[in-house]
């Protein structure tokens, strides 16, 4: 089945979500530093 392009695309779900407060970019790029070498470790 074509997708329709009138539809917008479907996005997947998030794989983080901040729940309480308002990191900063920089926070973000180290909380997925970290959990990115934890996985791989």
């Amino acid at each position: 089945m074509t997708p329709d392009p009138s539809q917008p695309a479907a996005r997947p779900a998030p794989l983080l979500r901040v729940v309480r407060g308002d990191p900063t970019p920089e926070e973000v790029a180290a909380l997925v530093a970290v959990l990115t070498a934890r996985a791989r470790a």
